[in-house]
């Protein structure tokens, strides 16, 4: 995003997108897409989106005070990406912004550094504004200067921050028989509670005394481990797969 007229919106570059449109910033891990200034002697830029909005494995960084704007029913999907280099200048200053936002969802590894220096300036890594009955975030994972609670400017607690670490450990927490592919039925923490990442290639699974109800695995499936203790319940492949590294004790132990 380069300069403007001087007389238009400070000098800096607006981008809008309506309710029937949408950016998509997608990189693939170690070589993130950037949303960015074009070069330093360019102005922060203004971003605001209604339509539809999504981020993985991307960077946005040296947006204006008003950070990334996204409002009304703008569908936001954000996953394994930084937002960094705020821009100041407003009494209150944030990387994302949402104004009057309808969306529920949960997002996974998403950082908040602080690599420009601030002083004493007002600072949030999510500001919400007008309406927020239909809003509810919760941040699952990501580190930084400004990720956490304590930095969200949010009056009504729409915004959820994870304080449990993600480990890279899936306890299965169903609360009824239930299957593998369901968000509700994952925790990062023996008994906790649901609605974590279903597991990946890279996660251990575990199945203990905290695991109260039945699972079906209802789709193919690879982990890095799978850890059985306590377990009562039984597990149930569906004409599916289900590979994993290393079995503790095997799966005889949860399938009949």
């Amino acid at each position: 995003m380069g300069n403007n007229d001087g007389t238009f919106n400070s000098g800096r570059s607006r981008l809008g997108v309506d309710a029937t449109g949408g950016l998509v910033l997608r990189g693939i891990s170690g070589t993130p897409t950037l949303f960015d200034r074009l070069d330093t002697n360019s102005t922060y830029y203004t971003f605001i989106d209604s339509g539809a909005f999504t981020m993985e494995f991307a960077n946005a960084t040296n947006m204006d005070f008003n950070g990334i704007q996204l409002a009304s029913n703008c569908v936001v999907s954000l996953a394994s990406s930084t937002f960094d280099n705020l821009g100041f200048g407003g009494a209150t200053n944030a990387y994302l912004r949402l104004e009057g936002l309808a969306s529920n969802a949960t997002f996974y590894n998403v950082n908040f550094p602080m690599s420009r220096s601030a002083g004493s300036s007002v600072k949030a890594n999510v500001r919400v504004e007008g309406t927020d009955t239909n809003l509810f975030w919760k941040i699952a994972s990501g580190t930084g200067a400004l990720w956490g609670e304590n930095f969200d400017d949010d009056t009504n607690n729409k915004i959820q921050w994870n304080t449990v670490p993600d480990t890279g450990v899936r306890y299965w927490v169903g609360a009824a028989a239930g299957v593998w592919n369901s968000t509700a039925n994952w925790s990062l923490m023996s008994g906790g509670p649901g609605g974590e990442q279903v597991p990946l290639s890279t996660h251990t699974v575990v199945f203990d005394g905290g695991s109260l109800s039945s699972a079906t695995v209802n789709t193919n499936v690879t982990i890095s481990s799978l850890t059985i203790a306590g377990f009562s319940a039984r597990s149930t492949p569906a004409a599916t797969t289900l590979r994993c590294q290393a079995m503790s004790p095997s799966l005889a132990a949860i399938l009949p």
